[in-house]
């Protein structure tokens, strides 16, 4: 059950200062969700939910490479929307899995990070 108002769940809510965006994820919560929000190697913000589909390790305690934000637990990578990009180890022929993050909408604005569960 949630405890929050209905017609808060789709409000935009600041989550972080853009100035603590640097090179790693960063842990953080939206309505008592965890969330990661993390800057791309592009410089785009993102944000997701703090688990990574795999294995339910918290994606924030993983890192930023080039193809996206990787789990520190398998490595899987996701990109800006969330889509499983690479496994380690992984045959060259084998398709990666049909696995995505839960992505949040994000905003950068007079430096603060906005997102909403959409």
């Amino acid at each position: 059950m949630n405890r929050w108002p209905p017609r808060l769940l789709h409000g935009w809510f600041v989550v972080a200062e853009s100035r603590r965006l640097a090179h790693r994820p960063l842990a953080t919560s939206l309505m008592d969700r965890p969330i990661v929000l993390a800057r791309m190697k592009c410089g785009t913000p993102v944000a997701m939910e703090d688990r990574c589909p795999h294995r339910h390790y918290p994606l924030s305690a993983g890192r930023i490479n080039d193809k996206g934000l990787q789990c520190g637990y398998h490595g899987w990578t996701f990109d800006m929307k969330g889509r499983c990009t690479e496994v380690p180890g992984m045959l060259d022929a084998a398709s990666v899995p049909k696995v995505d993050a839960r992505v949040l909408d994000v905003i950068e604005h007079d430096g603060l990070i906005s997102a909403r569960t959409a």
